[in-house]
Order: structure tokens, then C-alpha cells, then sequence
């Protein structure tokens, strides 16, 4: 998990559904431990920071398919799920199944999922 902001977005920063500041989670290979980190993240993001576990929306790729049971067990159901082809999230390499931050040369990319939060501003 990575605190990230996205250099091509500060000029953007004043704009509904720009994201300054976010974290990301990168997918990687299958260890281990990745189903606990998961769950350890997820819980912060819901239950640490007192949001619903109903309120979010997480967008990924099936790369991350193997994380849908560890979203379940915290409260995050199926629907709540957006599943999108991996050639459409490379496309807007934007965190929603691939982050990749244009502005740095040589960026390779990264799997991940988002979850998104609408706050009550509507942003």
C-alpha cells in the first residue's frame, strides 16, 4: 500500500473527482501473506476510519479476483464490485485496476484496485 499523488493531477486538484492525495494498493504476484495485507488495509480504510463497509465501490481487473472473499469478510459485497477488462484500465491507467503515473518517465504500470468512497459533499 502506497500513499501516492499523481503529478499530472496538481493542476487539476481544485476539480470534483480529482484525487490528490490517495492510496493504492499494487497487486502482485500470489504470497502468502498478500490475503492478510489485504485484509489489514481493507479494515483500515472501512471499519478504521468509521465508514460503512456498504458506502464504497472498488473497481478492478480479474487480476484481483483472488481478493473478493478477503473484500467480503469486510463487508464489501459482490455488487459492490466493479469488474473491468484489463485493456480498459490500461487505457485510463488511473488506479481502477491499473496505476500508472504518466508524468514519471519510465513508469511501468501496476496492477491494483481502487475503493472509492462518495463523500457526503458528493465528492
Amino acid at each position: 500500500m502506497n500513499g501516492c499523488a499523481k503529478v499530472a493531477d496538481i493542476a487539476n486538484r481544485n476539480n470534483p473527482g480529482t484525487l490528490p492525495f490517495f492510496h493504492q494498493y499494487v497487486l502482485r504476484r500470489p504470497r502468502a501473506m498478500d490475503d492478510q495485507k489485504a485484509e489489514i488495509f481493507l479494515d483500515c480504510l472501512i471499519h478504521g476510519t468509521g465508514l460503512s463497509p456498504r458506502s464504497p465501490c472498488v473497481t478492478t481487473t480479474l487480476l484481483a479476483e483472488r481478493f473478493i472473499p478477503v473484500m467480503a469478510s469486510q463487508g464489501i459485497a459482490h455488487r459492490q464490485i466493479r469488474i473491468q477488462k484489463l485493456a480498459t484500465a490500461q487505457a485510463d491507467p488511473s488506479g481502477s485496476g491499473w496505476f500508472s503515473d504518466h508524468g514519471v518517465p519510465g513508469n511501468p504500470g501496476h496492477p491494483t484496485f481502487s475503493v472509492e468512497h462518495v463523500m457526503s459533499d458528493g465528492m
